[in-house]
């Protein structure tokens, strides 16, 4: 993504630095961690100085994403207006207090010190303290959770001492410790910059004196019944849990008692309003008042009179993948020539409405995007010559017919395919198109017919989030094969796996920074894996009687990461 001008002070999420504040000054980079700023609230009370209205009821959708579950590693809109996180990472990609008031990071990024805000109270009327912290990452410690894997070192199990826990040779995790009632440390097996802003700025909170009653696994399927029961629903969050039936609608009140002062709305309705089409005439008749819409409902919802549209950049890209297990893709030259085959800004114009942005780097997070990769602009003269050098070669044979596979549904993906089917055979790739159901994809994939395949893939705000696909020792466990298996491009893999260690455990921003700028530049200029086609832009259509929704609430509401709605500060007017 391009480079926004947030890299002077981006790395609060990774640095060296101190506590992050919301203060209008900008923290300085070279602020000693052992120093720590003083973090004023971010706002004092939501008066009617900033509630330009109170009372009302928002109605939003809850046909998609509609996944209440507050003890997975990422949020969707209900769970991050229940519940509170020590933090909470807004669409500037930099760490805003939420029940944390301030930090500390030590210099070798191995202790994460967190000074908790005090006067919070649990929904319940139970006061919030450093006891629930540190309940929150012992109680995901399980080796029965979907998340934690010992031979896999990372995340729930990267603290001191985790894997002693899971092996129960202690009764307590050596890495959590509670200083006192509003002070806890969190402390790694080994350094890792990364962990605070992929982790720590993406777990909710869970109340002990609630969640002490069960193990993860009788929580993990995400369609038990009790996530639609208050006994779930506890937490420190802008809005409360009223009721809610699995599949229809979750209703939520304004907690008058959050810490950034009472919300301006007297509470959210998630009802489901079924596919776009339906909600589309919800929203015209004033039964929905904020949808998200993309192709023809984007263009549509512009000319709707009583309606404001607005458009978010998402962490989230797609991508066109050549399968490396395929010797057809071993050459980088074939690699170059599909992605010089391509265009880019055709497909975002004509299929999404200029909701598509063409990319050309893995990276989607503002601050950290190499700006100088190679683009392989569109240009099938260079493709097909590419093409015709690898087929002199005996490395390409022109004859072979391939299979696309996608699993993306609805016109919009039928067309970028058919458009896709033309780039390619107009330079001579001889493509035949397959639709595959999304729970028929992980079967398809694993039979390896495939020569190229389509999806869509997001990541947390931190680079190191991408170790997991490109380091030489993962096995291909995601959609395709990384790495050719003939062995071609074994040191370019081993270079890369070396600077993502390197990176993880580098403080100063300015360094780190410059060692994901040349693992972004290795891995275009190799064309390695997976080729960025666009960063996704997400529009959303809202009632003019509804405020407050800013980028952070825009964002948010789609974004896992992304996580500071801002919720207290919506309103709606008087119809």
């Amino acid at each position: 993504m391009s480079s926004h001008k947030y890299v002077a002070f981006l790395l609060v999420l990774a640095l060296i630095v101190v506590a992050c504040t919301p203060a209008p000054v900008e923290p300085a980079a070279d602020q000693p961690a052992e120093t720590m700023a003083e973090a004023p609230a971010e706002s004092a009370s939501t008066g009617d100085d900033v509630c330009p209205a109170r009372g009302g009821t928002l109605v939003l959708d809850f046909s998609s994403r509609a996944l209440v579950v507050p003890i997975w590693g990422w949020g969707y809109e209900q769970q991050k207006l229940v519940f509170g996180k020590l933090i909470r990472t807004g669409t500037d990609n930099v760490p805003h207090p939420d029940l944390a008031e301030s930090w500390e990071i030590s210099d070798d990024a191995t202790e994460f010190t967190f000074h908790l805000r005090q006067g919070v109270k649990w929904h319940d009327g139970e006061d919030f303290t450093a006891d629930d912290v540190a309940f929150t990452w012992t109680w995901h410690n399980d080796l029965d959770s979907p998340w934690v894997n010992p031979a896999q070192p990372g995340n729930w199990i990267a603290l001191k001492g985790s894997l002693d826990y899971l092996d129960g040779k202690t009764d307590e995790i050596e890495g959590i410790r509670v200083i006192d009632d509003h002070t806890v440390r969190l402390t790694l097996a080994e350094p890792d910059v990364s962990y605070f802003s992929r982790f720590i700025g993406s777990i909710n909170i869970l109340p002990e004196h609630i969640y002490s009653q069960w193990r993860v696994p009788d929580l993990k399927d995400s369609g038990n019944p009790l996530w639609f029961t208050t006994e779930t629903q506890i937490g420190t969050g802008p809005f409360k849990f009223v009721d809610g039936k699995k599949d229809e609608y979750f209703r939520l009140a304004r907690n008058d008692d959050y810490w950034e002062g009472s919300p301006c709305l007297d509470g959210i309705l998630f009802q489901n309003m079924g596919p776009p089409d339906t909600q589309f005439i919800a929203l015209q008749k004033g039964e929905l008042d904020v949808m998200k819409v993309e192709g023809n409902f984007y263009q549509q919802a512009k000319d709707l009179p009583d309606i404001d549209v607005q458009t978010q950049r998402l962490n989230y890209i797609s991508i066109f993948v050549g399968n490396l297990s395929q010797p057809a893709f071993w050459d980088k030259r074939v690699r170059m020539a599909i992605s010089h085959a391509i265009n880019r800004q055709e497909i975002g114009d004509a299929v999404y409405f200029g909701l598509r942005e063409p990319w050309h780097t893995f990276s989607f997070v503002d601050g950290w995007t190499n700006d100088e990769v190679p683009t392989y602009s569109y240009d099938p003269e260079m493709a097909m010559s590419l093409l015709a050098e690898a087929a002199a070669d005996g490395v390409w044979d022109a004859e072979k017919e391939h299979e696309l596979i996608y699993y993306h549904s609805g016109t919009e993906a039928k067309n970028f395919m058919l458009l896709m089917q033309k780039y390619l055979s107009e330079v001579g790739i001889n493509v035949k198109v397959i639709h595959v159901p999304n729970e028929a994809w992980n079967d398809r994939v694993a039979e390896n017919k495939h020569s190229f395949s389509h999806a869509g893939w997001g990541n947390p705000v931190d680079l190191h989030g991408y170790y997991r696909t490109y380091r030489c020792d993962n096995p291909p466990n995601q959609r395709d094969v990384i790495w050719p298996t003939d062995g071609s491009l074994d040191a370019v893999c081993a270079q890369i796996d070396a600077l993502f260690v390197e990176a993880k455990e580098t403080g100063d921003t300015d360094q780190r920074k410059a060692l994901y700028d040349e693992i972004q530049q290795i891995i275009a200029e190799n064309v390695i894996g997976y080729i960025p086609l666009h960063r996704y832009h997400m529009g959303y259509a809202i009632s003019k009687n509804v405020g407050g929704m800013d980028t952070y609430a825009l964002g948010g509401m789609h974004d896992y990461q992304w996580s500071k709605l801002n919720a207290h500060l919506w309103y709606k007017m008087e119809e």
